[in-house]
C-alpha cells in the first residue's frame, strides 16, 4: 500500500459546512482516486477518476459533479412504533429521501422520491424558531468562486451542549491541536521512573451508558441473542488511492465479493486462477520472492511449503479456499489473518493489464471516495462511539455503519437540523415523543425536478435518543413491512460492506451512497467499533523485578530513561501517547507527533506509511481498540511491546495508574493475536 501525499482539499466538516450555506445537499465534496498532483483551489467537486478508467465511471462521476441540483438522500420512515409522518391524515408509509449531511442551519435540505408514490406535504405555518433560522439565512452571503476558510466556517454554537454525550475523560486530550500546541514540563534528563507497586482495578473500565439507570425505547425483540461474528473480521477494505496499481483494486474487490459464498470443490490454485483469468488481460507474468508480512502486497500470492494457502488483501489480512463447515462437500472463501511463518514465499502479478471486467470493477469500487481526515470530525465521532458500539453489540447492528451515516447526513453534526435542541443525527421525519421541528425541505419529483415543502422532523433530546430512534428504524422496518432493512442487519449482512450496500436504493436513492459510507469507515476506521469489546485486561505487573522470568529473560531494550523527547508537546505529559512517542524516540525510532489516540494509532499508521500488520514484535507498539482490555471506551490505548514469549507478550505503558507512572503487563495470545489490537513498528 503506498502512504499517501499531503494535499490540499474540503474536508467533510468543510464541505458540510459550505453545502448548508448552499441551501442545497449536494455530495460529499471528497475527492475521487486517483488524483491529480494539484488540486485546486477553487473545486468543490470530486476528482475525475484516472484517464484509464472506463467511460462508466466518468458517467458516474458527472453525476456527482451536479453538486448542487443532485439530492441524497437518508429516509422518511416510520416503525410501526413510531409516531406518524407530520400527521395521520396525508401520511403514508412511502420511503422518502432526505439528505441532512449538509443541511444549512435553517436545515433545508435536498430529499429524492422512492420507487412508491410521493404526496406533496401540506404547507403549515412557519414557526417562531422557523422565521428566525430563515432570517438567519437570508442575510447569509456566499462566494461560489473561492473555497471557504475552514476556520472561517466554523460556527461553535452548534458544538454539542452540556445536555449531549460528552467527549471530556482522563483521554481526551490525547488529540492535541496542531493549532495551539502546548509544551509540557520537561522531565530532568536524570529522571528515571520506576514502575508503580499498585493492584490492579478488578471494575470493569467499560460503562454501557444505555442501561445504568435510563430507559431506551427500543423493544425487547429487536436485541441480538449472540453478537453475529462479520466474515471479514477486522478487515476494512481500502479505499481506491491506497492502492499502488488499480489492478490490485480490482482483484481484492473480486475476491472480497465472493466472501461466505459456497463454491463447488476445488483446489486454491484452480479458485484463484479463474479470478485472475476474469481480472487480468493476457496472460499473467509472475515475479517469485521471499518477503515478510509489512512487505506484503495487495494481490500476492501466498505459499507455504510449495503450497498456494491464500492471496494477500491487505493490512496482514489473506483470502483462503476453506471446507464450509456446515456443508462439507462445499468450499468457501474465507478471510484470514496471515499467520505463517516469515519469510514468506510469495508470487507477484508482474504489470499486468485489466481485462474489461477488471476495469469495471475500478469504476465500481466500492471505496472511491479520499475523505481528508479532520480533528471536528473526529471528535464527532468520539462523542458517539461508546453509544454507537453498545447499540451495534446489543442489538444487530454495525456500528461502523451507523456512526459513518450520521457524519454523512449531519455533516458531522453540523447540521441545523442535528445541533442543539434536535439532535436529529439522520432527518428522519415525524415526531419523536410528540417532539418536532417544522422546517423547508427540497423533494424530487422523481425527474430531477425540485419542488419546496414544509415537513416536520422528529427532534430528539439527545444523540443518543437519535441514535436509538435510528437503530429502531433499521430493526422495526417501516409501516406495513417490519423487515424493510433485514439485509442492514449485522447478522444479515454478515459484513458493514454488505450492510451499506442494502442501504442503497432504501434508506437512500442516491446511487453512491454506499460508496460514501464504506470511504468514510475505511478513512476513519470505524470498523474498530464493530468489534466484540475484549474483557481480558491481561496481568499488571507491580514492578519490573515482579515480571516473569519468562518475559523478563527475553527484555532486550534498556528501561525508560525519564527523557521527554515530545517537543512539540503534541502528546500531553502521562498520557499513553506521550509514553509510547518517548519510548519509541529513547530506542532511535521515529513516531509522528500528531497519531491520534491511542485506539487511532494502527489506522493513522497505515494512513501515513507504517508497517501496520496483526503481529506482535518487540519493539513495536500496540494500538487497542477503544473499550478493549479497559482501556477508555472512546479513545483506546496505545503501549509499547517490550517482548514476546510464547504464551503472551510483555508490554510497557503510561497513563494506567495516572501521573508519569510507568507500568508493565502481560497479555496472552488470545487478546495480542485478535483484531482488538494492531502493531505498529516505527519508521
Amino acid at each position: 500500500m503506498k502512504s499517501k501525499k499531503k494535499k490540499s482539499y474540503l474536508t467533510v466538516f468543510s464541505a458540510g459546512i459550505l453545502a448548508s450555506q448552499l441551501f442545497v445537499s449536494p455530495v460529499l465534496l471528497a475527492k475521487e482516486s486517483p488524483q491529480p498532483d494539484n488540486y485546486s483551489e477553487n473545486t468543490n467537486v470530486e476528482q475525475q477518476l484516472d484517464d484509464q478508467d472506463s467511460s462508466a465511471a466518468d458517467d458516474q462521476e458527472s453525476q456527482e459533479d451536479v453538486s448542487k441540483e443532485q439530492t441524497e438522500d437518508s429516509t422518511e420512515l416510520s416503525s410501526e412504533s413510531n409516531e406518524p409522518l407530520v400527521d395521520s391524515e396525508t401520511a403514508d408509509p412511502v420511503v422518502e429521501s432526505l439528505d441532512s449531511s449538509e443541511e444549512s442551519d435553517s436545515t433545508q435540505t435536498t430529499e429524492s422520491a422512492e420507487t412508491t408514490e410521493l404526496e406533496e406535504l401540506e404547507s403549515t405555518e412557519p414557526s417562531e424558531e422557523e422565521e428566525k433560522l430563515d432570517a438567519e439565512t437570508d442575510d447569509l452571503e456566499v462566494e461560489t468562486e473561492n473555497k471557504p476558510k475552514e476556520t472561517d466556517l466554523i460556527d461553535e454554537s452548534l458544538a454539542p451542549k452540556e445536555n449531549e454525550i460528552s467527549t471530556e475523560s482522563n483521554e481526551n486530550t490525547e488529540n492535541a491541536k496542531k493549532e495551539e500546541p502546548k509544551t509540557p514540563p520537561i522531565i530532568a534528563p536524570e529522571q528515571v521512573i520506576n514502575p508503580v507497586v499498585q493492584s490492579p482495578d478488578a471494575t470493569s473500565h467499560l460503562k454501557n451508558s444505555f442501561y445504568d439507570g435510563r430507559t431506551i425505547d427500543l423493544p425487547e425483540s429487536f436485541r441480538a441473542a449472540k453478537i453475529a461474528d462479520s466474515n471479514l473480521l477486522d478487515f476494512t477494505l481500502p479505499i481506491l488511492a491506497d492502492y499502488d496499481a488499480q489492478w490490485q483494486a480490482a482483484l481484492v474487490y473480486e475476491i472480497i465479493g465472493q466472501i461466505g459464498e459456497l463454491e463447488e470443490p476445488s483446489t486454491m490454485d484452480e479458485w484463484i486462477n479463474e479470478r485472475i483469468k476474469a481480472v487480468i488481460e493476457g496472460k499473467a507474468s509472475w515475479i517469485e520472492k521471499e518477503q515478510q508480512v509489512e512487505q506484503l502486497q495487495p494481490g500476492d500470492l501466498l505459499y507455504d511449503e510449495n503450497k498456494l494457502i491464500g492471496i494477500y488483501l491487505a493490512d496482514g489480512y489473506q483470502a483462503s479456499l476453506v471446507t464450509n463447515q456446515e456443508e462439507p462437500t462445499k468450499t468457501a472463501i474465507e478471510v484470514q489473518r496471515v499467520s505463517i511463518e516469515e519469510p514468506l514465499s510469495i508470487r507477484r502479478l508482474s504489470n499486468p493489464e485489466l481485462a474489461t471486467y477488471g476495469e469495471k470493477l475500478v469504476t465500481e469500487y466500492p471505496a472511491p471516495y479520499e475523505f481528508t481526515v479532520n480533528q471536528k470530525t473526529q471528535t464527532f465521532i468520539e462523542t458517539l462511539a461508546q453509544e454507537a458500539q453498545s447499540l451495534g453489540q446489543e442489538y444487530d447492528v454495525f456500528a461502523s455503519v451507523l456512526i459513518a451515516q450520521a457524519i454523512l447526513e449531519s455533516g458531522s453534526g453540523d447540521s441545523g437540523l442535528s445541533s442543539s435542541p434536535h439532535y436529529n443525527l439522520f432527518g428522519i421525519k415525524g415526531s419523536y415523543q410528540g417532539s418536532s421541528v417544522t422546517l423547508p425541505t427540497m423533494e424530487d419529483k422523481g425527474n430531477g425536478e425540485l419542488f419546496q415543502i414544509q415537513a416536520a422532523f422528529r427532534s430528539y433530546s439527545s444523540y443518543r435518543d437519535s441514535m436509538a430512534d435510528y437503530v429502531k428504524l433499521i430493526r422495526g422496518g417501516i409501516t406495513g413491512n417490519p423487515t424493510f432493512y433485514q439485509d442492514v442487519w449485522r447478522s444479515e449482512s454478515k459484513n458493514y460492506l454488505r450492510a451499506a450496500d442494502a442501504l442503497t436504493g432504501t434508506y437512500a436513492t442516491d446511487v453512491n451512497y454506499s460508496k460514501k459510507i464504506n470511504s468514510l469507515i475505511a478513512v476513519y476506521g470505524l470498523t474498530q467499533y464493530d468489534q466484540v469489546i475484549a474483557t481480558e485486561t491481561g496481568l499488571f505487573i507491580q514492578g519490573k523485578e515482579q515480571i516473569p522470568e519468562e518475559y523478563r529473560s527475553l527484555m532486550t531494550f534498556p528501561e525508560y530513561n525519564g527523557h521527554d523527547y515530545n517537543l512539540s508537546g503534541s502528546y500531553p505529559v502521562g498520557q499513553c501517547t506521550w509514553y509510547v512517542f518517548n519510548r519509541v524516540s529513547q530506542l532511535g525510532g521515529q513516531v509522528d507527533d500528531y497519531m491520534g489516540n491511542g485506539g487511532q494509532w494502527g489506522n493513522t499508521g497505515r494512513r501515513l506509511g507504517y508497517n501496520v500488520s496483526q503481529t506482535p514484535k518487540a519493539g513495536s507498539m500496540i494500538s487497542f481498540a477503544p473499550g478493549t482490555a479497559g482501556s477508555d471506551p472512546r479513545y483506546g490505548h496505545v503501549a509499547f511491546v517490550e517482548a514476546v514469549g510464547p504464551n503472551g507478550i510483555l508490554v510497557s505503558e503510561g497513563n494506567v495508574y495516572g501521573g508519569t507512572t510507568i507500568s508493565y503487563r502481560v497479555i496472552s495470545n488470545e487478546l495480542a493475536h485478535s483484531s482488538s489490537v494492531s502493531y505498529i513498528m516505527p519508521k
